[in-house]
């Protein structure tokens, strides 16, 4: 027993995910923690399962979570999670488990080791701080680099990478304690949807505060990108040190679980010929 247990509202609680869970696991498939094994089938036996259909079954477990508001519980309802308590995402987490199904935050570690492409909008953010990235810019870059590939991790060049330290640069306001004020360009709500959507992209990072514009008050890429499980990597330096196609990115986080966020330290490798481009390459 765990010290949840003990309260009557976390014990129905229990309930109602087990119920949840046990009404909802897709047919054929119970275990797929670990791909490089063979998963438990429903009948308890371990058998080998074609990858193509283990993913396809993984996938809609995946959206039965999504559709249930299940996806990142832990994360604010602005930012397109479920607002649930620590209490209630460790209930969730052991009750995954004690089910042999996967859990609600796996996977966030495969999509942030990739290939990964830089979009360069610094001409436009250098007239309108508060500029958002859109769809036409996207169509843009891929005239000239070809289609984003699904898995790529996208990170958005402003050019505030370089206004740090100064917080009031970096910020567009440096009151104590006021958010309110903020200003900093990032990514559009059009944009945004098309790459978590039509892209199917693992990541997206920008090297400003967020991955919302600083005036925002409905953090919308955010629920667009949560929502798909995407994680958002903000602060990002350097990145005018990348090519715009060709570098694999490692995103480390630290090893916690159940929480909002967390720091991360993002790395780069630049291959010293590319002979492909793994994220874009896909030619209109």
């Amino acid at each position: 027993m765990t010290e949840f247990e003990y309260s009557a509202a976390a014990h129905d609680f229990r309930l109602h995910v087990r119920a949840w869970i046990r009404d909802n696991v897709p047919d054929g498939l119970v275990d797929v923690y670990d791909w490089a094994s063979p998963p438990l089938l429903a009948g308890g036996d371990r058998t080998a399962l074609d990858a193509a259909v283990a993913t396809e079954v993984y996938q809609a477990w995946q959206r039965r979570l999504l559709s249930a508001a299940l996806i990142c519980p832990g994360w604010p309802v602005e930012a397109g999670g479920s607002g649930w308590s620590p209490m209630q995402v460790a209930i969730l987490e052991e009750e995954c488990f004690r089910a042999r199904v996967p859990r609600v935050n796996r996977g966030l570690g495969e999509q942030l080791i990739g290939p990964a492409v830089v979009i360069d909008v610094r001409a436009k953010t250098a007239a309108d701080p508060d500029y958002r990235l859109t769809a036409a810019d996207l169509r843009d870059w891929e005239t000239r680099h070809g289609t984003i590939a699904t898995g790529t991790i996208v990170l958005l060049r402003t050019g505030w990478g370089d206004r740090w330290p100064d917080r009031k640069r970096y910020f567009g306001d440096a009151t104590p304690g006021d958010a309110s004020h903020l200003h900093f360009p990032s990514y559009g709500r059009e944009a945004a949807e098309t790459l978590v959507g039509a892209r199917g992209v693992a990541a997206i990072g920008v090297d400003t505060a967020s991955i919302d514009y600083g005036p925002s008050r409905d953090f919308i890429v955010h629920q667009v990108a949560m929502r798909a499980n995407v994680p958002g990597l903000e602060n990002v330096v350097h990145l005018e040190a990348l090519p715009e196609t060709g570098a694999y990115v490692a995103a480390l986080p630290m090893k916690i679980a159940g929480g909002s966020g967390g720091p991360l330290r993002i790395v780069a490798f630049i291959p010293a010929s590319p002979t492909s481009n793994p994220a874009g390459g896909i030619r209109p």
